[in-house]
């Protein structure tokens, strides 16, 4: 199973892509499931956040 380097390049960055966004999609729900479970209001939890 012999990968040319572009065709590693691109499949590299398109894995790291997805999993960017991926990642990213999945940190909001953390906090929103974190939100919910300190039943903090959406100020209350703005200032937390930013501590």
């Amino acid at each position: 199973m012999s990968i040319s380097p572009v065709e590693q390049k691109t499949s590299s960055t398109a894995s790291k892509r997805s999993s960017g966004s991926k990642s990213k999609a999945q940190q909001r729900k953390e906090r929103y499931q974190l939100k919910m479970r300190l039943g903090l209001t959406p100020v209350e939890y703005e200032l937390y956040r930013f501590h």
